[in-house]
Order: structure tokens, then sequence, then C-alpha cells
């Protein structure tokens, strides 16, 4: 049936296709059709109905008219048309006949007939037409928009494959695949890949460093992410790549260096202990740097000062009174020419002597510092816009100028004020002064002929000199190529200020009056061979276009030697330096740069795949230093303890022990040692950015032979290491054997029982020496059953002093106590699984807390699994309910008692009744009196206790059976902040009552609950010390962009590796960013932000550049020096701080590493709690608030107690027209005044005093004002608690006289009294702020909804 219709269909094809051969489509019928609306149904039905049989009639009638010849003029008419036509009509009826005559016309008309059918609305032919031209339509746009996809996608593959180029490969011309998956992954952390989170689809990391790429499968595998994005998505992804790129050259760079210092390591721990001396490491840094030139000087940061130095190692008069700008970690190079130095630097390693590095300690070969004059400084800054263009130095690619540029432009001046162009200014006039009577003449560069290799860079020809002009501004011709070749593919890179564009208007001033000079150096200018002289005023004449007729094929030639006498340098010469050669090398001309430049960048050389002179082999070998020698100089000997036969008992704890231990990737700090990575990270962070290998070769030698330790040095190393394993070894078998000991986990031992078993040991002979050891030991208080519980810290101790105590060897003694202890406790089989099981429960909930991302939700899980699993296994299979009640301040309805106890958590089938309800002390229950008791309470018949409240109201009272526990929760202080209820009502008619083991896990969980508690809320308010300490940074040094905080999330064990929780992120515009999600960072999907676990590997600070900006990454110590976290500070594209800047983030970092150990100390119980400001009574979140501010403000008030009085006195006598001395008299208005600062300061100050003084003539009289400063302010300045309830001033009355002061001002001002009287202001602005708004129960900036418990928790002892 099928084929039939198949065929007749077919059939019907071939013959419509015949007749369309027979008779074409006549055009004329498509007259007919009309876009009248009105018509359409008229027209259709002619079209339909009549004219197909009309039309073929009047057609026969015409042409029998034709045939009789009747169109001419007749007499007598014997044919009658309309007759004809009506017969034809009757004769060719549709009704009665079908087969109709088939003309072209009447094919076409069927098809106007057809066509104007679907016009007309509201028809099933107008529905149909409007489908299939939409269908027809769709269909078009996908073929266009594949068509437009396959062509965009054929580009971007085009793309990739020049971005390929631009990637350091290895010598099979392939990249590692887990590069360019981080290369994918980071750009999701921009600002551009933010906004493509939609579109951009990131791989997965499934590679390793063996897996490699060519140039086809690089495509392959970034096409498929980047497909779907718009072309300015893909433009920025394309920028991303660039910059990735950049810095994998950089990091593979540094890779070659850390690789050298990994082999100096090696070479000077000849003992193989695992650590060198620091001290003696900084040593030789200080005495490397201070016997250098300047100019090499440059290259290295400063040892001398932070991050090198420790904050502990500074006095806190320098570190806050100091305010000299010399003291920096590196060389203010700021103001010269990033060219200058670099080109110099080359030429001083060259210069240096080729023989060992001790050369440079012998006093006869010391070099004398290179000095820079001011006319020299001034020089190379009317050039700033040479320095765009000329940012490569000798061996860098052309391809990274873009991204060089962001290295080496040269730093910002500042907007607030003009001192650095009044410095700049006065030095080119006192230049232009030398240079006027002498021309001058330099060495440089011969330029070569079309098709000659170019000189070296950096190497003068000694055949032929030439002058320059170096007062003369390049060409705009010229300039522009330049600034296009060295900026391709990053435009938006390029920074131009306003202080940059006054200096080239200075420029060109500058080089119009310097005729003379000109019309001298153009006499003995460059000519062509055969060319004649050109005029000074020639354009062509100008130097920098020395370069253009390359450019334009034309042969350059070789300049002729100067026959005038060269000046002499100003400068004295080092010895090394032949005369005239320091000049050639330091003071380089800078058309000639700019030619080098020029014809590097229009040469278009491919990207150099040579690393320091070598291809890559293909390998990061110090990528993950700190994991491949995490076990370098291990102590073995404590680490084997296991396998000693003696306590094979407990062996299986130690296991355990030492699985659960902390990762060991990360390094504690001290300040006696250094560690492998800790020694790698500092030299790499000494050697900076642009070392010489010639200058690295030396730095190495030169550390390699002066590093040397003497006998007494090694002995007191092997000490250190046969103590440090003693220790660990002892702890460990204490560790396990407390364990054993506490086989339901609760936490702690009586004392009485350890001294009953102690007591046996050797049938009771040593028991006057164990009693002795407990004079020694401060034990806890006795609980009210006057039973002593020891923790395993008090355990440990006291079991070191019992073996102190005893005779013989003491290390002897302590295995056979140990022993002694482990074989008196026979556990049976069943209480030994019982016990692993438990500490396994208690472990999670540990873990929880330090993977809890500052939340409390994933602790109640743990714990109540916990719980319920063991109510389960060991518990008879029970079925019991769990809550958790806090303890809070009753503010609403203090008349029915001060606290209150609110239910924050419990079992998932008890949210209905008891979730978030609140108990009074007026309403019935126990728990009111576990918390003043700080006891546990066991209730087994409830139901007969008679002051148990029931939650669940609707249960029969007949069913209300079962036992109820109710545990207290204490912190380190042994004070009780909540309860922790179980019960068994949901057991009955089953047992319910809780057997003794039972009980003793249940203080162990509520032990364990308590102490992840305090671990959660020390880092919560960590990170509100964070946040206030960044708005005050954001005041006093606003060059940092943003700052990110980042907390440590630990491996599963002590051999995984940890990532980096992304927690908080502030900017200087007061936005502060909560991360809610998980955002954990690892460090393999962290390639181009590895500089964040080399901080926290190492416990050190880096000064890094990534992602096209410059950060400095700070660790957050715990206080046992391990790195708990990390601060990422982001500069943007500004490479150094200014000395003020860099000094108040000192400050800053500082207070923070001090809070931080203030409140981890105390939530420990290491230290007491302290509470100096008396909003700090309030509470614990009052406390978080100002930790930061107290803690500065103590510091300012110490330091101006010690301060001399007679700096307050200099103070009585400021200048008011002290800034007007600095800044230029004309950038002022005739009648405005300078503001006067101390006066301000000092207003603010007697405002805080006296807020009733606000705007009294004594406070606006200046002379008046100054009286004011007596020893009874200074006093008051050092005791004034600013949170006190007396303190009535608002905010905004001292605001107005601080705020409009710029921070460099009060720094330029140098007056360590007003120093410490504008931080002690805006610190007390601060507080004041703060205790307003904690009065209106201000919430720290920190995350909600499922994060921590936010109530203010009372503590009751």
């Amino acid at each position: 049936m099928q084929n039939e219709v198949i065929q007749k269909l077919s059939q019907q094809k071939e013959h419509e296709k015949k007749m369309a051969e027979k008779f074409p489509v006549d055009d004329l019928a498509n007259e007919w059709l009309s876009d009248d609306k009105e018509t359409l149904d008229t027209q259709a039905y002619l079209l339909e109905k009549l004219l197909p049989t009309l039309m073929p009639g009047v057609e026969k009638m015409l042409m029998e008219v034709e045939k009789r010849k009747l169109l001419g003029p007749i007499k007598k008419k014997t044919f009658d048309p309309i007759n004809y036509l009506g017969e034809y009509l009757m004769r060719n009826n549709p009704n009665f006949q079908k087969d109709l005559p088939e003309t072209g016309y009447l094919k076409a008309m069927k098809n106007v007939t057809k066509t104007m059918k679907t016009k007309i609305p509201n028809t099933p032919d107008n529905r149909v037409f409007k489908i299939k031209r939409e269908v027809k339509d769709n269909r078009e746009r996908r073929e266009n928009i594949e068509r437009i996809k396959t062509h965009v996608g054929r580009m971007r593959k085009e793309a990739l494959t020049l971005q390929f180029q631009e990637w350091i490969l290895d010598t099979d011309r392939k990249i590692p695949l887990p590069v360019i998956e981080n290369a994918i992954h980071a750009f999701l952390d921009t600002p551009a890949g933010c906004k493509t989170e939609s579109l951009y689809q990131p791989m997965e990391f499934i590679g390793s460093m063996k897996d490699k790429l060519d140039e086809e499968h690089f495509i392959e595998v970034i096409f498929p992410c980047i497909k779907e994005l718009t072309s300015d998505m893909f433009t920025d992804f394309l920028r991303h790549l660039y910059q990735c790129s950049g810095d994998f050259y950089d990091i593979l760079k540094h890779d070659k260096w850390r690789q050298k210092f990994l082999k100096l390591f090696f070479a000077c721990d000849v003992g193989k202990l695992g650590f060198l001396d620091r001290e003696r490491t900084l040593t030789l840094l200080e005495n490397f740097y201070d016997k250098n030139p300047k100019m090499v000087r440059r290259l290295f940061f400063n040892p001398k000062f932070w991050p090198f130095i420790e904050f502990e190692e500074v006095e806190p008069a320098e570190f806050w009174g100091d305010m000299d700008d010399e003291k920096s970690p590196f060389e203010r190079y700021d103001r010269l020419s990033q060219i200058e130095w670099k080109k110099s630097t080359h030429g001083i390693a060259k210069k240096l002597p080729q023989d060992e590095m001790d050369l440079i300690g012998e006093e006869e070969h010391e070099r004398k510092v290179v000095s820079w004059s001011a006319s020299t400084i001034a020089y190379e800054d009317d050039f700033s816009d040479f320095h765009e263009a000329m940012e490569e130095e000798k061996g860098e690619p052309s391809g990274k100028k873009s991204f060089k540029k962001l290295h080496v432009l040269p730093e910002e001046l500042p907007s607030e004020s003009q001192i650095e162009t009044q410095i700049s200014h006065e030095a080119k006039q006192e230049e232009l002064s030398t240079e006027q009577g002498e021309p001058s003449t330099e060495q440089g560069e011969p330029s070569t002929e079309q098709g000659e290799p170019s000189t070296e860079q950096g190497e003068p020809s000694t055949e032929k000199r030439k002058t320059s002009i170096p007062e003369e501004e390049p060409p705009k011709e010229q300039e522009k190529s330049v600034k296009s070749s060295s900026s391709k593919g990053s435009a938006e890179e390029q920074r131009s200020t306003t202080e940059e564009q006054d200096l080239k208007t200075e420029v060109k001033k500058s080089s119009e009056r310097k005729s003379e000079t000109e019309q001298r150096s153009s006499e003995i200018g460059l000519q062509e061979p055969g060319a004649e002289p050109r005029e000074p005023s020639e354009p062509g004449a100008e130097p920098g276009e020395l370069s253009a007729s390359a450019t334009e094929g034309k042969e350059s030639s070789i300049p002729e030697e100067s026959t005038e006498p060269q000046r002499k340098s100003t400068l004295e010469s080092p010895k090394d330096f032949p005369q005239g050669e320091e000049d050639e090398i330091l003071l380089k001309s800078s058309e000639d740069l700019l030619q080098e430049s020029g014809e590097k960048d229009s040469n278009c050389e491919p990207q150099t795949q040579l690393i320091d002179g070598k291809p890559w082999s293909g390998d990061l070998l110090t990528s993950d230093l700190s994991i491949t020698y995490m076990k370098y100089g291990e102590n073995m000997r404590a680490l084997l303890v296991s396998d000693d036969p003696r306590f094979l008992a407990l062996r299986p704890i130690i296991l355990n022990l030492k699985r659960q231990e902390k990762s060991r990737i990360r390094s504690a700090f001290s300040q006696r040692y250094l560690n492998l990575p800790q020694f790698v990270q500092l030299l790499d962070t000494f050697v900076g950015d642009g070392i010489p290998l010639d200058i690295m070769k030396k730095f190495t030698v030169f550390f390699k032979k002066n590093y040397m330790e003497t006998e007494d040095d090694k002995i007191n190393n092997l000490e250190k290491i046969y103590k440090e394993t003693i220790e660990q070894r002892r702890k460990l078998l204490l560790d396990a054997l407390f364990q054993k000991w506490d086989n339901e986990g609760s936490g702690f031992l009586e004392l009485q029982k350890i001294d009953n078993l102690l007591f046996t040991y050797k049938e009771g002979m040593e028991r006057a020496s164990m009693n002795k050891a407990k004079l020694h030991i401060i034990l806890p208080k006795p609980h009210p059953g006057k039973e002593v519980r020891l923790t395993i810290d008090h355990f440990r101790n006291y079991i070191e002093l019992v073996v102190a105590e005893l005779t013989g060897n003491e290390d002897e003694v302590f295995d056979n106590v140990v022993e002694f202890l482990m074989m008196s406790l026979k556990p049976t089989h069943l209480e030994q699984l019982r016990n692993t099981a438990r500490h396994k429960w208690l472990y999670q909930i540990q873990r929880a807390a330090e993977t809890s991302r500052v939340c409390l939700e994933p602790v109640y899980t743990e714990v109540f699994k916990a719980l319920t699993e063991d109510a389960e296994a060991h518990g008879y299979s029970k079925r019991i309910s769990a809550h958790i009640s806090l303890l809070e301040e009753n503010e609403k309805m203090p008349e029915r008692g001060s606290t209150i106890l609110r239910i924050v958590a419990c079992t998932a089938a008890d949210v209905p009744f008891v979730l978030n309800q609140v108990l009074y002390r007026d309403m019935k229950g126990i728990s009111f009196t576990v918390v003043d008791q700080g006891e546990p309470i066991h209730v087994p018949e409830v139901d007969k206790h008679g002051n148990i409240h029931f939650w669940n109201t609707s249960c029969e009272p007949t069913k209300q059976k079962g036992s109820f526990l109710a545990l207290p929760l204490e912190d380190a202080y042994k004070r009780t902040f909540g309860v922790l209820g179980i019960d068994t009502l949901r057991n009955f008619p089953r047992r319910t009552i809780f057997s003794a083991h039972e009980i003793s896990f249940y203080q162990g969980v509520a032990n364990a609950f308590s102490i992840a508690y305090h671990y959660i809320h020390s880092q919560e308010h960590i990170l509100h010390v964070i946040a206030t300490a960044a708005n005050w940074l954001r005041i006093v040094t606003p060059s940092i962009k943003n700052i990110t905080t980042f907390l440590v999330e630990p491996g599963p064990d002590y051999e995984s590796d940890y990532g980096l929780q992304k927690m908080m992120y502030l900017d200087n515009k007061k936005h502060v960013e909560i991360v809610f999600q998980s955002s954990v960072i690892y460090r393999k999907k962290s390639l181009f932000r590895d500089f964040l676990f080399k901080s926290a590997d190492t416990s050190q600070v880096l000064f890094t550049y990534a992602l096209g900006t410059y950060h400095i990454t700070v660790p957050l110590r715990d206080r046992k020096g391990m790195a708990m976290g990390v601060i990422d500070f982001s500069t943007g594209q500004k490479k150094m701080l200014s000395n003020q800047e860099y000094r108040d983030l000192q400050k800053m970092l500082k207070t923070v590493q001090t809070a931080c150990h203030e409140i981890l100390g105390e939530s420990t119980g290491e230290i007491k709690k302290q509470q100096i400001l008396e909003t700090e009574y309030k509470g614990e979140v009052q406390k978080a608030g100002i930790l930061f501010f107290r803690i500065m403000l103590k510091e300012i008030q110490e330091r101006i107690h010690e301060l001399d009085p007679q700096a307050f006195k200099d103070l009585k006598f400021h200048s008011e027209n002290f800034l007007s001395l600095i800044f230029d008299s004309s950038t002022f208005e005739k009648n405005e005044k300078p503001p006067a600062l101390a006066h301000d300061i000092l207003k603010a100050i007697l405002l805080i005093f006296n807020p009733e003084w606000d705007g009294a003539e004594i406070l606006e009289d200046w002379d008046q004002c100054r009286q004011l400063i007596t020893n009874d302010m200074i006093k008051r300045l050092c005791t004034f608690d600013p949170t006190s309830e007396y303190v009535k001033v608002h905010p905004d009355t001292i605001a107005k006289y601080i705020k409009r002061h710029p921070r460099k001002v009060i720094w330029i001002e140098g007056s360590v009294a007003l120093e410490y009287m504008y931080h002690w202001v805006l610190v007390c602005l601060f507080l004041i702020e703060m205790n307003l708004k904690l009065k209106e129960k201000y919430v720290p900036p920190l995350p909600t909804g499922k994060r921590t418990h936010k109530k203010k928790t009372t503590h009751k002892a």
C-alpha cells in the first residue's frame, strides 16, 4: 500500500515536470497580485472559480478573431465574440469537465491564487503559510548562525594558534596540560572572567605534568571552553591567556633560581639536619647587600628591614616613630629610569671581577657606591614618554612587551603633593645651567646596515662613536610605531597619568631652551654617505628619527667618530671601571635605547624559548617544594616508636594518632632556624625579579663559601635534634597511653586512679618520689565531688615530672614507666573496639570544625551523628533525642531572669518541638542547675522527677517516660556557656537508662563540641579584626586596592595537601564581600596563584606579580608560628608602596597578628582574658569589634608616654606655613591659606576631651590652643578610654578636622609628636564610631544565615 502511494507521487512529479517543460510559467499572471486587503477574498474567489475558465476562453476568442482577420475595417460582421465566448464557457464548464487545458498562464495563475489565499487572515492556508514561513526563517537563521559560528570558530582557532607561540615550550615543542588547565580556570578569578560564568565552560583537571600538548591539541583543549563567548569576552580571554604566558615565563625563571637555592641549601646543610641558622643567613645577605655597588643593590630587597626582620625584632619606638624614608626593603629607584638601571646593572654584572665573591669583601677591592646626582635624576625623568616603549631588557622576547611594561613603569607621583615635581624641576634647572656652556657627548651604539645583525644591547662599539642629543623629544611617528608594537594585544595595560603629561610638557619647554646645545650637536650629527648635512630646522634632523631610514628600506651609515673632547663625569668612577666606560653604562643615550627597542618591535621576533639561556626541560621541579621535601630532616627515631617491640600494645593507637596529625607541609616560623622551603623562599624574595646570571652565580658562590658552622654550632644543632626527637617520641607515647586509658573518650582521667596505679610501680618503692613530683605541677581545680581530673596536657606534664623525680637514666626510666602503665591496662576486645569507634567520632567533630568555613552547622551535624550512632552501636540500639542550648542575656524580659537558654540545634525528629525554644529561669528544668554547678545531671526516670520541662506537649503523660542527661558546655576557663541535653523518651518502652560508659562518652562529646565551638568563634573574631583593620588601612594606605583573606583548610591526614578557603574580600571603596559558597582553592589548580601556598607553606611574606597585578601576601600565624591563613594585599599596577604606606601596612599587620594571638590564646586558655576598655566587658562580639583599635591605642599611648616631652614643646611653635614651603606657591590662591595641620589635630584632641568646646574661640585661635599642650594633656592621652560612658562627643565633630588631611601630608611633616597625635585621634574616632554601633547591637560584617550563632553570650563561673 505504501509503495503504491509512493509510486503515484513519483508519477505525479514526473508529469508535473513534463508539463513544466512543455508549458513554461508565464510571469504575466503575477499582475493579478494585489496588496488591497479589503478585496483579497473577492480576488481569490475570481482567480479560483472564474478566471481559470474565462481567461482561456478569451484567449481562444482572440485567436479566432485573428484567424478570421476581423481586426481590420470590415463592412459586415458575421462573427459574434460574445456568443463564441459563451459557447466556450458552456463547453468547458469546470463542474462537468475536469481536464481543463494547461497553459503557462494558467499555471502561473494557480500559483498566484495559492499565494493570495495565504494572505487572507484567519484561514487554514494563511496559518499554514505562517508556520512554513516561520520554519523557513528559523532554518535560515540557524544556517546563518552556524555559518557565522563556523567562521568565528575558525578565526578563534587561528588566534589560539598565535597564542600557542607565546608560551614557553619544552624541547619537543609541547606544553604540559596542567599549565593550560590552570590558565583556563584562572580566567574566572579575573574581573573580566566573572562576567562570563554563564558562557564560559572551564575544563576539569585530569592531567599531570607528563601529559603534554602540541599546537593541535592545545586548540582542541581550549576551544570547547570559549566557543560560546562573545567577541568582547573572547578578547578578554586572549588578554588573560597572554598574561598567563608571561606569568608562566616568570614562574619558569623563578623555578630555575629556586633550583639553585635548593642546591645551595644542600651544600650548606652538611649534617643533613634539615635546617640552617636563620641569623647567620640574614647576616650573609646583609653583607652581600652592603658590599655591592648601589646599582646592583637596586636588584635586591634590603634584608635589614621587614619582611626579613620580624616585628618583634624591631624596637617599638623605632617601629612607630622612625620616619626615615630611606629605611625601606628596596632602594628608591622609582624616580629613576627603569631602562637605565636595567641596562646599567647588565653592564655592572659584566664588569664585576670573575673570581670568587670573597674579593668583594676585601678592602682593596671594595667599590664605592654609585651616586646619582639630582641632574641625572631629572635628566631621565624628562623622558618619561620614552619609558613606555623601552621596557625590554636583553634576552626578553618581543612578544612580552605589553606584559613586561607593567613591571618597569616608573612609580606614579602622589597626586596630593608636588614634592617630587619640585625636586625634579630644580634638578632640571641645574642641568640646564651646566649643559648650556658645554655640549655633552655620550658613547653609544652604532647603527647597523640593513640586513646586518645589530650589536648586543649594553655593549658600545669601540671603533666608532656618535653624539646624541638626549634633550630632544622623539618624533611622534616613531613613538607611535614603537608604542603600537610594544602594546600588541594589551593596549589596556598602558598607563597614562596626569603627572606624566605634565612632565612631558616640562620636557618640551626644556628642549626649547636648549637650542644652543642642539645647534652644536647638529653640526657633528649623523649623515648618510654622500648626503649633504641637514639643517637643524629640518624635521628629519631630529635624532629620534635615526631608525626611520631602516624602516623605509634605506641603509644607515656608521657615524663618524667625534673629534670634540668629551666632558668628564662629575661622578667618581669605581676602580673596576675604566675611565669613561661607567658613563657609557649608566647614562646610555635614550635615543639609542629607543632605536634598539624600535628595531626589535619592527622585526616582530618570535617568542624566545630559552630560560637563562637554556631550553626548558618541561618540568617544574620546585612547584611543590614543601610536599617533595616534607620528610627531609625528619626525626625517624620518634616516628619509628610504633615499631618498638616494648610498645606493641600501643601500636594501633600510635598509627592512628600519626594519621590524625596536622599536615607537615606547612612549616612553623622560627626565629632561630630555616628549614628547606623557608630558606629557598627567603632567597627567592631577596633576589627580586631582574637578577643577571653573573650576579646570581656570584651570590651563590659567596653564600656557599661564607656559610660555615663552628664545632659549637654543630654540637648545638645535634643537641637540638636529639631534644626534639625525645620530645616527639615522649609526646606520641603519652598521647597513645592517655587514649588507651581514656577508653570512653571522656577527655580526662581522674588523678586518684593514676596515683593508685603509679604507686604500685616497683612495689611502691618510688612512692615518695611521686608525691614529690606533685609539688611541681599546677593541678586543675577539683570538681564538686572533690575529684581532680587531668586533661591530656596535665597528664603529659604529670608523667614527665614523675619520671624526672625517679632515679636512673631518664630515657630508660620513661620507657619503663610507660611500659608499666601500658601493661597494667588490660581492656577487653569489646572495649578496644568501642575505644576506636568513639575516638573516631570525636575526631570527626574536630575535623568538621576545621573544614566548616566558620560555620557551626557541620559541627552540629557531626555531634548528633556521633550521639545517635554510639547509642545504636554501644547503647543497646537506643533511639535518643539531643539538643544544644546556648546561654544568652535576657534583654526582653529581665524580670524572668538575667539569662536564658536558647536551643540552637537538635536532632531532626525534634525540630518542630524544640528548635529555637527558650528556657527561662522561672520555668521547670534542671538545665540552669547544670549551668550554675558546672556538673552533669542524670535523671533516670523523668516522669518521677517533678522538675523536668517537656517541650512536646502533644505527648501523653503516660508515655513521658525515659532518662534525661544534661551536660555542661564549658570553655577553657571552666565557664559554662551552654548545655547539651540527651534523652531517651523516644525509646520507650525499651531500655531507657544511660550506662556509665555512655555518660563518659557523652562528656567527651560535650568537650569536643566546646573545643570546636570556640575554634570557630576564634576564626570568626579574627575575620572581624581583619575587617576593622581594613577600614583603618583604607584611610592611611589608599594604594592598596583590595584585601582578600584565606583560611587554611587542612587535609585529611598529615601527608595530604591542604586547601585555602576564600573567606572575605574588601576593597578601598568600603565594599565587603563575604564568601558564602564553598570557594576552596587547591595547589593543583592554582599554578598562577601559587604565591598564596608558598606564603602558607613557609609562613613568610611574599612580594609577587600575578595575573596583571602586584601582590603582597602575608601569612596569618597561630601561636605556634604556623600559618592558619593568608592575607593577600593587591596594589594593582603599583609595584612599590611609598615608605609611609609601607610603614602603615606594617603597623596594621603587627596589630592584627597581636590580636590573632590574643584571640587564640584566650580561646584555648593559654592566656588570661584581657578586658581593658570599658566596652570589652559587654560581650565577645563587642570585644572582637574593637580589639584591633584597642591594641593600637595602647601601643600609641605607650609610645606617647616614652616620647621626649621636648617633642610636644616644639609642637607649640609649629609653623602654619609648612606646606607653603614645600609646595610651589603658585598652586595656591592668593587669599587661600594652607591647612593648619597641627591646629586641626589639636582641636580634634581637645574636642574628644571637651565636646562642649565645639566652636569656642579658644579652639579657633592657634595661640590660645597651643597653650593647652601641657603635661596633664599628655598624661590624659596615655590613659584615655574613648569607649567610656562619659565620652559624649559625636564622631562627625572630630572627623571634619582629621579626615580632610591626607595621611601623606602628616608623614611629610616629619614630627614624631604630630604623628602620634594623628594616630591617636584616628584610632579614637574609630572606637567612638564602633562603640555607638555596638550599642545598637552592631553585627560584624561576617556571614549570617547558617553561620555561627551571633547572639551575645554570657559565661557563668
